[in-house]
């Protein structure tokens, strides 16, 4: 039971920290489709220092985490002054890039992946370090709500009028140390992600997780730090506790799929009033 409950809590907490970044930056009105990426820089970092060049775990993650919130702050600058769905078009080009480059780097194992040199925690150290990470990361995020950089602004790049409206009020250094948030978020959920796992290959950090971490944050909002938190168990956690009540038989995982289905309406139809707020906010933008 030990093992099993670490092994949720890592994956809950992975997702859950990387849906913190994204919501950092939805709440900016830049929709980043890249975290995917990030949470992989940090994976692949981190395992690379670790098997390949001997480094102490502890130095390869303090690396990972710098290297993907020099990265975070890299992409916030080019992609400066984008929105809406200009953002997302631009983020997904930066994860094309990222799957395409592991997918055949030698370093990064290729598509095989690699898993030389991950340290192998007791499940105790694992959520204590599940803890840590959560702790660390939501702190930065209710410091960001409590700050004026942090403002609801909602724009569509393909719409000057509006962009024109909201991009001066957005000084560059606070961009850049809220992409250095995004950064962090990321690289605590790839090195826990990894932790769990003891491997790492591509098609753990593909465009599809970026969609999720997305999605769960259009769901139920970045104003709560209790809602993401039960967007996250949603995808993550109640599929497995499902599984795991009896319903991961092969003739009985539909009936799963539908449960999570169903829930994931229910918060659609809770969330309503919230997204009809949103849209008005867009029109007298506008």
């Amino acid at each position: 039971m030990g093992i099993l409950f670490s092994t949720w809590a890592c994956y809950f907490t992975a997702f859950f920290l990387a849906c913190l970044g994204c919501g950092l930056l939805l709440r900016r009105g830049f929709v980043p489709l890249h975290l995917s990426a990030l949470v992989g820089i940090s994976a692949f970092i981190f395992t690379a220092f670790c098997g390949k060049v001997g480094l102490h775990p502890i130095l390869a993650a303090v690396i990972a985490l710098i290297v993907v919130m020099g990265a975070s702050a890299l992409i916030g600058l080019i992609f400066l002054r984008m929105r809406g769905t200009a953002a997302a078009l631009a983020t997904i080009s930066v994860q094309i890039i990222f799957d395409r480059y592991v997918a055949t780097a030698e370093w990064t194992g290729a598509s095989t992946g690699i898993w030389q040199g991950i340290p192998i925690l007791s499940p105790g150290i694992k959520v204590v370090l599940c803890v840590l990470a959560i702790i660390i990361c939501s702190s930065v995020y209710a410091a960001f709500q409590r700050t004026n950089a942090s403002r609801l602004l909602i724009a569509d790049g393909f719409n000057p009028l509006l962009v024109a409206s909201t991009v001066p009020s957005l000084p560059i250094t606070p961009l850049i140390v809220s992409n250095l948030a995004v950064g962090l978020c990321a690289g605590c959920a790839g090195l826990v992600f990894t932790l769990q796992t003891g491997f790492v290959s591509p098609t753990g950090f593909s465009l599809n997780w970026g969609l999720l971490y997305a999605g769960t944050i259009l769901l139920v909002g970045w104003q709560n730090l209790g809602a993401i938190a039960i967007g996250a168990f949603i995808l993550t956690l109640l599929p497995e506790i499902l599984r795991y009540s009896g319903l991961g038989q092969s003739n009985l995982s539909a009936w799963r799929g539908f449960i999570v289905g169903v829930v994931i309406a229910l918060v659609v139809w809770v969330q309503f009033p919230r997204m009809v707020a949103v849209n008005k906010y867009l029109r007298k933008a506008a």
